[in-house]
């Protein structure tokens, strides 16, 4: 399996998937504002191959796209399935089967295959849905929570949704998650907050905004910027996890 990453600062996708020939999937990071056209620009570009997409900014090895567009591109698979859960607030039980159906188009094994996915939210709704099928068959994770309430897959965007790829390669493939954060010495209780919408309030009993900025001693027209630099952490269970911050 061979990937190719391609990026537009300015937002320009036709640029980002230059040189991308006969991909097997293709996974798309835009921004927010043009996000409905990239969907519809890919699949015009692209139709037929297997596609999932959300808004986010993205890393590469050189440069940060805060508002352009990313895609990447997978080659030489030998099987994949991309496809959606909704309904992901409510009830994403009802729509199951579509993952256990795509483990078995794929004929997903543990030592080679790997899910990649973008979530509207209500993470631990589905991870308590997803967690059994994906620990059954031994089978990676990797994927991130969005920052609207849209993702898209193969050329159709929804909403309070769940898009996900399965990759079957022809080698092993494995999921490693590292942290390049380091801790502080500031330890925080959440006092407030509303879980279903991820909306944090408080933090030991004081607004967080004044409790992130006293103790990096930034104004709070800083929070956009210096949260790259020290971004909050949360503890679940024994893993540990890097929160962004989607909207002050």
């Amino acid at each position: 399996m061979e990937q190719k990453i391609g990026t537009s600062h300015s937002g320009n996708l036709t640029e980002a998937v230059k040189g991308f020939v006969n991909p097997s999937l293709i996974i798309l990071l835009s921004k927010k504002n043009k996000f409905e056209e990239h969907v519809e620009e890919l699949e015009q570009l692209y139709p037929g191959v297997p596609s999932i997409g959300c808004t986010c900014t993205s890393y590469t090895k050189y440069s940060t796209i805060e508002n352009g567009v990313t895609a990447i591109a997978f080659y030489d698979c030998i099987s994949v399935a991309a496809n959606v859960i909704l309904e992901l607030s409510s009830m994403p039980v009802k729509y199951i089967s579509r993952m256990e159906e795509d483990i078995k188009k794929v004929k997903a094994e543990s030592q080679n295959t790997i899910c990649i996915d973008f979530a509207t939210g209500n993470h631990s709704r589905l991870m308590t849905t997803l967690g059994s099928i994906l620990e059954n068959k031994n089978i990676s994770l990797i994927g991130a929570g969005v920052d609207c309430n849209k993702v898209s897959c193969n050329g159709v965007i929804y909403e309070d949704a769940y898009a996900y790829a399965f990759i079957k390669n022809n080698g092993r493939i494995k999921a490693f998650k590292e942290t390049i954060y380091k801790p502080t010495d500031l330890k925080m209780v959440v006092t407030k907050a509303d879980s279903k919408k991820y909306i944090l309030y408080e933090l030991n009993g004081k607004p967080v905004e004044s409790v992130y900025c006293d103790y990096l001693n930034i104004s709070p027209n800083k929070i956009n910027t210096q949260y790259f630099q020290n971004p909050l952490g949360k503890w679940v269970g024994d893993e540990f996890y890097i929160m962004g911050i989607g909207q002050l």
